[in-house]
């Protein structure tokens, strides 16, 4: 018996009959049509064929401009610049796209993306200052860094100038002196929000390319910035961006050329998860390629994942895949556990059928597996849930939403409670102490 009270949309008859005769489509499709609003034959040709002319102009985002002349000016100086990057896969990607990009323009760059258990999400002043005492004087924020208000106002104070390239929802008017490149910002001119982490740094980059000198960008094959789709439409579909506008030209693109991508961490991951010469759909990207990168976050650390996507040899590749498939397989077993002691717990106590949310702690769960058994929780009883564990003197965890009800919103207003938080309408992690 399913959970799902289905309401599905009428739709003018008449209107789709209009449709029908216009496109020559049957009455599904027709239906499909008009709820989708593509009813203008501009709009539906683009929905299609999604061509890359429909991209915005990267330099409508907030701040490009400041953020490609002071890209341009640290690897003019030749001063040393760290991509920071967060541990899911969009934040993976983003940092290993930004960082393929600086190599190719001999830039002095690093990559460093923070440890789940030890550090947690987002820029932390501890790394910051660990970073400066190595030398880096740029550090590019991506995936990450809208809401690190106190590290950003006082990054300059540890030597470091501060790029941020981000999609997440900022709590307050960011005002650190820090430049963050985010359509998400009050004031954004931007059309199309919804872009992932890694959507926002292929903007950046498709900024930084035209700003170059022709002895700069001859470094790049023109196909450059296509070729770089892959990486793209991974992070989008794996942090469930919404697949509409832009995301959907750059998904379909990358989908196509993730399928025969000659990058030997991809070919590496492809041939573990047993996709070699197979079609490759968001099914695929979601539930075989995704998981396996995001073992190393959830389950160690996720510098080898960036590792794998910016290695040039296959054999290491496949090393480094094997190991994530490892890791993937030890986090579905752990994840299944927890999941069916929550099934117990929810089965033996009915009392919470009646709450509009669950919030359910254990000191003994796995902490980097919380965000997968939450999303399953909120889907199956259609409520809002939270998980919690113990970590050291805090509890740390994941929430899952339902689209009724706006997580991100909920955190914000009782963020005073909180050590911590961050996240989108749908996802979110905290900390409490």
């Amino acid at each position: 018996m399913t959970r799902y009270n289905w309401i599905v949309e009428e739709v003018d008859p008449s209107l789709k009959r209009q449709i029908e005769e216009r496109f020559h489509t049957t009455p599904a499709i027709s239906e499909i049509i008009l709820k989708r609003n593509l009813a203008d034959n501009q709009a539906l040709r683009n929905f299609i064929s999604c061509p890359i002319s429909e991209l915005h102009d990267p330099f409508l985002l907030p701040a490009v401009a400041q953020a490609v002349e002071r890209v341009l000016e640290a690897v003019q100086n030749k001063k040393k610049i760290v991509v920071y990057g967060d541990y899911d896969v969009d934040g993976i990607t983003s940092t290993s796209l930004l960082v393929e990009f600086l190599r190719k323009l001999d830039a002095q760059v690093g990559y460093y993306v923070p440890n789940r258990f030890d550090e947690g999400y987002g820029l932390n002043e501890e790394a910051a200052v660990k970073l400066a005492g190595k030398g880096y004087s740029l550090l590019i924020a991506v995936d990450c860094g809208t809401n690190s208000s106190s590290v950003l106002a006082r990054a300059r104070e540890y030597g470091l100038e501060v790029v941020v390239c981000d999609h997440h929802n900022p709590l307050v008017s960011p005002e650190t002196g820090a430049i963050i490149v985010n359509p998400k910002l009050p004031g954004s001119r931007y059309p199309y929000p919804e872009l992932a982490g890694v959507g926002v740094v292929f903007k950046l980059i498709s900024a930084l390319l035209s700003a170059l000198k022709d002895s700069q960008r001859s470094r790049f094959p023109s196909n450059f910035l296509t070729q770089t789709l892959d990486l793209v439409a991974l992070g989008t579909i794996c942090d469930v961006a919404p697949l509409t506008g832009e995301n959907r030209i750059l998904v379909k693109r990358g989908l196509s050329l993730l399928a025969r991508s000659r990058r030997p961490g991809l070919v590496a991951l492809k041939k573990v998860a047993g996709l070699e010469g197979k079609k490759i759909g968001t099914y695929e990207v979601g539930f075989l390629l995704g998981p396996r990168l995001n073992a190393g976050g959830r389950m160690s650390s996720a510098l080898k994942c960036v590792q794998l996507l910016l290695e040039q040899n296959l054999e290491r590749a496949l090393k480094i895949s094997q190991r994530l498939d490892e890791e993937n397989r030890k986090r579905q077993k752990i994840q299944e556990e927890i999941a069916l002691e929550i099934d117990q717990i929810l089965e033996t106590d009915a009392s919470w059928e009646k709450e509009c949310g669950l919030v359910l702690f254990s000191a003994d769960w796995h902490e980097g597996v919380l965000g997968i058994v939450a999303s399953r929780v909120a889907k199956m009883q259609r409520k809002p849930t939270v998980l919690l564990t113990q970590a050291g003197d805090m509890c740390k965890g994941s929430a899952r939403s339902i689209e009724s009800f706006d997580l991100f919103q909920a955190l914000s207003g009782c963020q005073h409670l909180l050590d911590g938080f961050g996240g989108h309408r749908l996802a979110a992690g905290l900390r409490m102490r």
